[in-house]
């Protein structure tokens, strides 16, 4: 497809509401893909990069609080030690924002007529019934001249983008703790970041959300019943809904939103670490092993007959247990993360002091035990997806598979699904 009809087919499907506003996204989202992920082939470096994403009214100095509370709480936690067997291999760093989405933006409106009272602005758009009829007014006509409010600034997700691709790049998978408006930013760093190939590197747990969904999938979530500015913006525009009790004014006696509140309290903090080890737990290293091609091989011992298609190949023999060197070597390539399969058709014919039909599924490096894996990748394994019922794992269980005690004089079909596996 030529560059100037993937621009149209992107400008097109990209449903442009204030084009000023998205045209750092579009012009990222566009771009070719080809060449995005720029591995240090022989240096992977293979850590864990935990960020955080500051919330709304946060300078630069607060912002480095909550960056400090965070990792302070992951390592005194024993996260660390959750997403990395070595935690000097887990990192941390700061994606800075200052911009301010709807709320803040009414909220820097109403501010001057309150005062001192600025705790009431909060209490007002969460209880809908106790507003007066200036605020009313007021917000009525606020809503009608900011239908489509910018919640991101284009340098800063730009910087972000540029700071988890920094990562991304060298090896390492990326955790994102984002905090209120924060979140915004995740999203759109992420729907940018998985198209050029990262989306199963990068996990997002969000903390006092304003968003309707999280682009990096999950329920890695955490917003309380009392957190006044989450249910006013719930109120205003809609978002996920709480998910853990009313806490936040505990602390927080404002408006029970900040991230001390949150990383604090005992239920939301123990909640928010559990997030962070299993998005952990889900994100994969963007490690160059994922291309290299994986040659092994395949053998077949037993007793019985047997055709064998695997490879694109198919293979037919007599099996007899005491002489596995007969059975052919059956050679495949594959790469790290791909399924292949195995389809075994298998008879037993009977013969005297043989009650049943058995067959041994080994993967080898050499014709000579202990039977290893896959090259060129020496920490390449084999997983088993799927199996026969009936049929069970070897020692060790990523090297042999069996099927016994199968009845004679039967014909069956079975398949088999495996995964070469990249440690």
């Amino acid at each position: 497809m030529r560059a100037d009809s993937i621009w149209k087919q992107c400008l097109t499907n990209f449903q442009l509401k204030r084009p000023y506003t998205y045209l750092l996204l579009v012009v990222l989202l566009c771009l070719p893909l080809n060449g995005y992920k720029l591995y240090a082939q022989q240096n992977c470096t293979k850590k864990t990069v935990v960020i955080f994403g500051n919330g709304m009214f946060t300078d630069f100095d607060k912002a480095l609080e909550g960056y400090n509370l965070l990792r302070r709480t992951v390592r005194f936690d024993g996260v660390d030690k959750a997403l990395e067997a070595d935690s000097k291999n887990v990192q941390y760093n700061l994606a800075y924002n200052d911009n301010e989405f709807f709320a803040a933006q009414f909220y820097n409106v109403v501010r001057q007529k309150l005062n001192s009272q600025t705790q009431l602005f909060w209490h007002w758009l969460a209880n809908k019934e106790t507003w007066p009829d200036w605020f009313r007014d007021l917000f009525i006509q606020f809503s009608a001249e900011n239908s489509t409010p910018e919640y991101v600034r284009d340098t800063d997700l730009q910087a972000h983008v540029n700071l988890y691709k920094t990562y991304l790049n060298e090896g390492s998978r990326v955790i994102i703790v984002s905090h209120s408006q924060g979140n915004f930013y995740a999203n759109n760093a992420y729907n940018i970041l998985s198209l050029q190939g990262f989306g199963e590197n990068i996990g997002n747990v969000q903390v006092a959300t304003p968003v309707s969904f999280i682009a990096a999938g999950g329920n890695h979530y955490t917003t309380f019943e009392d957190d006044d500015i989450m249910n006013s913006v719930r109120r205003l525009q809609g978002c996920l809904q709480p998910n853990m009790g009313p806490y936040g004014h505990l602390i927080d006696k404002n408006n029970g939103h900040s991230i001390v509140a949150y990383m604090t309290i005992p239920p939301s903090r123990v909640q928010i670490m559990r997030d962070i080890k299993l998005v952990g737990g889900e994100i994969k290293y963007p490690c160059p092993t994922t291309s290299q091609p994986l040659s092994g091989r395949a053998r077949l011992s037993g007793i019985g007959d047997v055709t064998v298609n695997f490879g694109g190949q198919t293979y037919s023999y007599h099996m007899i247990l005491s002489r596995p060197r007969d059975v052919p070597i059956m050679p495949f390539t594959v790469t790290c993360g791909q399924k292949f399969e195995m389809g075994v058709n298998y008879i037993y014919p009977y013969s005297p002091g043989y009650n049943w039909g058995e067959y041994h599924i080994y993967f080898l490096e050499s014709d000579e035990w202990p039977y290893s894996i896959l090259h060129p990748n020496p920490n390449a394994s084999v997983r088993v997806v799927s199996m026969p019922q009936g049929c069970i794992s070897g020692i060790p269980s990523d090297r042999s598979w069996h099927c016994m005690n199968l009845p004679n004089q039967t014909n069956i079909s079975h398949k088999w699904v495996f995964e070469a596996v990249c440690n």
